[in-house]
This record gives C-alpha cells, structure tokens and sequence, in this order.
C-alpha cells in the first residue's frame, strides 16, 4: 500500500550574501510513495558512490518519476542514487541518502 507522501524536486544551490549554500526548489510535486530501509546490494552500490544508501522510495507508477534528483520525505532532503524499473508493475523504486550540500 502506498501509504506515505514524499515531494519530487527540481533543487538549486545558490550562495548566499555570507557564502553559505542556499538550497531553492524550483520546481516540486507531491506523489503517494511506499518507504523502506535500503537492502544490502543497494547499499553497497551506494557505497561505491561515497554515498550511504538510507531508504528506498517506491512510487507506484513511474511515469510520476521525471528523473528529479531530490526528493523530500517527512521534513528531510534526499539525494536520488539509483532508480530501478518494474516492468510487470510499472513502478519505480528510488535508492537514496540524506542530502548534504556542504
């Protein structure tokens, strides 16, 4: 069951007056995701990225999926690492980790 709500994002890095990176969404949409913890093959894959493969966010239909980056799930940003196609279902699972700009 798709039972949460994450936000698809578009981001921008700009430098604010102090130097410090500002993160602008320049373009967001809400989509009913399914949310679980990272299995091992997807967190090594991540590893060799110098990532850390946190959750995957599982959209029940990938044509939602524009091959937006960022995704926003309760509060927290995410980097998009790797997304992976079902056929048979036509959806779309999104391995990421947390967003760090700096």
């Amino acid at each position: 069951m798709y039972d949460e709500i994450c936000s698809l994002l578009v981001m921008e890095v700009n430098v604010s007056e102090t130097g410090d990176p500002v993160e602008i969404a320049s373009a967001e949409k809400e989509v009913f995701c399914r949310v679980y913890s990272a299995n091992e093959r997807e967190k090594t894959y991540a590893s060799t990225r110098g990532k850390k493969a946190e959750i995957v966010v599982e959209l029940p239909d990938r044509i939602d999926y524009n091959e937006e980056q960022f995704i926003r799930w309760r509060g927290r940003i995410y980097e998009v690492l790797d997304a992976k196609w079902n056929d048979v279902s036509d959806s779309i699972k999104l391995v990421v980790s947390r967003w760090d700009y700096r």
